[in-house]
Formats: structure tokens, sequence, C-alpha cells
């Protein structure tokens, strides 16, 4: 039997229920169990990574490193384009972000927007995977050194994905993924901090232990600690990996093929030299005069679409005041369109998905 994690994923009962079993029998179901620490050896080994700290959520993991780093009351650079999460996380423990432009062709932090004088303001810079497609990661690491602050990657959407063999997850002064039940990799709510940094690896585990064990500093302690029912699920889902990427890749390819048909509709290319992908994002452009209604008749016609990210975190009411105009982010915002993947897709969902983008560009 398979259980249903979120809208996109089913893992296996019986081997969930073997680990809820250990769970009971253990009579421990949170504070550090033996399954939190299975997952995070299993993450390290499948990133490749020294340690590997899991927690409640993504934007809480954000909010520990950035604490950790120092980054309260500091300047942090950050994509306009991509989920609030990651601008709230640093707001919320008091940094501000300081929101820079996308690439118009791969939606990833432009390290040409950056300025110098963005570089002398900052503390660090937060780059986000949009969609798994990674980074410019070797022009990040270039500023990253010649300013002397650090890269932390927020790649809430790249868990899976390598790059020329290296594994996101690997890259800057430590990455951030989700687990989120919408994510490639579940644990229906949770995130973790990858590092090979030992010091950065032991302060986030006295953080998220409401500060057990720290001793000096300004470092303050709180409760982001992953239950044992959550990893629970991790650990299911480790042995579908593979095979949702397969999937994944086919249902990408079969709607790629469907799409480029389509006379006015851009498929978004998550193919690249060197890059394996897990294929979970499946979007399209289109002109933004007719983006929301494209939406409007998606959704009434059963497709559960989404635009992405309208507006931009740099419009967001908390932000836009003092935030500089991010033209290619406000761009992306009126023309992308999320279309469904995942389990429930099949060749018979993706022609009705298909059919319906296609009558409607033929209005």
């Amino acid at each position: 039997m398979m259980l249903r994690v979120g809208k996109s994923e089913s893992i296996d009962q019986t081997k969930f229920d073997t680990y809820f079993r250990r769970i009971l029998e253990s009579g421990v179901v949170t504070n550090h169990g033996q399954l939190v620490r299975e997952l995070e050896t299993k993450i390290c080994e499948f990133v490749g990574v020294k340690h590997c700290v899991v927690v409640c959520n993504a934007t809480v993991a954000i909010q520990v490193v950035a604490i950790v780093l120092g980054l309260r009351g500091k300047r942090v650079i950050v994509p306009s384009f991509t989920f609030p999460a990651t601008a709230h996380a640093l707001a919320w423990i008091g940094a501000e972000p300081l929101f820079v432009d996308v690439d118009l062709s791969t939606h990833n932090i432009d390290a040409r927007s950056i300025e110098s004088s963005d570089l002398n303001d900052a503390s660090a810079i937060v780059a986000v995977n949009l969609w798994g497609r990674p980074c410019d990661i070797v022009a990040l690491d270039e500023l990253s050194n010649a300013a002397g602050i650090p890269v932390i990657y927020d790649s809430a959407h790249a868990f899976g994905v390598a790059v020329d063999g290296r594994r996101i997850g690997t890259f800057g002064r430590a990455e951030v993924f989700s687990f989120h039940a919408t994510k490639f990799f579940s644990t229906g709510e949770g995130g973790a901090i990858v590092t090979d940094d030992d010091a950065l690896a032991e302060s986030c585990r006295q953080v998220i232990n409401f500060g057990a064990g720290v001793s000096g500093g300004d470092l303050v302690g709180t409760n982001a600690k992953m239950n044992e029912i959550s990893a629970a699920f991790g650990l299911t889902m480790f042995d579908e990996i593979e095979r949702m990427r397969d999937r994944n890749r086919f249902i990408y390819q079969v709607f790629k093929g469907a799409l480029r048909m389509i006379t006015g509709v851009e498929v978004i290319e998550m193919d690249a030299p060197g890059v394996e992908q897990t294929y979970h994002y499946m979007l399209i452009e289109v002109d933004g005069v007719i983006r929301d209604d494209l939406v409007r008749w998606l959704s009434d016609d059963g497709v559960a679409c989404k635009r992405y990210f309208c507006p931009p975190c740099s419009e967001l009411p908390p932000y836009a005041s003092t935030a500089r105009a991010c033209s290619n982010s406000v761009s992306l915002s009126k023309r992308l369109v999320s279309l469904p993947m995942g389990a429930q897709m099949d060749s018979r969902a993706i022609d009705h998905v298909c059919g319906s983008i296609e009558r409607f560009m033929k209005l």
C-alpha cells in the first residue's frame, strides 16, 4: 500500500510502518532520536558532505545559519525572484535583505547585478538554486572571495541535483534544503542545513536545541528540531529517489514535446550540460498580457497551476518602499506559469493540460 505524503508523492506504507514501530518501541518521538540521526547520516552520504543538521523546516534553517554567522542587524544580498520565505527568514531575525535582480534565462541571482557598493554594505550572499537549476557558482565564489563574505545557498528546490558530478549541498559556507510535502524529497514538513564547516555545524546543533551548550557570544537558541515521525517519512522516501527522478524525467519530456507544438508557449528548459536534474518543476512562459487569464482558464478546467513569484520579493509590502527596482524579476513574475508534476500525472493528465492550454491560445 502507498501512503500519500503531499500532492505529488506517495511512499511505501509497509516501510513507513516499520519505522513507526521503532518509534513506539523506543518511546522517543523527538529530541534527536535514532531516526533523525539515521536520516542525517543518509543525507550526508547522499550529498557528499560532512555535516547535516535536520530541522523542522527550511525557513528556520535559514534563520539558524544566519544567527550562527552573526547576520542579525546586517545587510544580506538576496535575489528578488524567490519565494518570500527566503527574505522573510532573514528579516525575522533582524537582518536586512538587499535585493538584486536575476538573470532572465536562468531565473537565478545575476552576479552581474551585484554592485561593488552592495558587496561593501553586505555581510553575506544568500543565493537561490531556483527550480533546481544551479546558480553561477563560480561567479558567486569569486564575489565571495573578493568581498570576504560567505555565500549561503537556499537550495529548497535542489535536493538531489548535481553539477559536474558534485551534488548541490556541497557549495558555499552552507546550504539549506526544504523537505516540505511539495518538494522532490519530503519528510512531510522539514528541512536541513548541510556544511563541511565543523564549527558552523556544531553551533547550528546547539541553536536548534534552545541554545543548549552555547557558551559566550550572542547566540540565542530556539526549538528547530525535527521529530522522529518526519524522519521516518524521509527514511522511507530515500529508497524512492531514483524512481521518482526517472518518472519526473519522463513526464517532463512528454510535457515538453507537447507544449513546444503550441504557438505562444515557451517551455522553461531544465536540462543543462553537466547538470543532473530531478525534473520536479514544469514551467512555461507566456505573454504577460494573457498570463493571468491563462491561469484562470486552467484553474477553471481543473488544472492545478500557479503563478511564480507574483509579485517578486522586492515589491512585497515589507520591502517595496526601500528596495531597488528589479526589472527582470518583475518581468518573470508576469509571464511564468507552473504546471502540475508528480505521481498524479500520466499521459491522459498531460494531454488534458496541454489540450487546455492549446484551446486557450487559439481563442
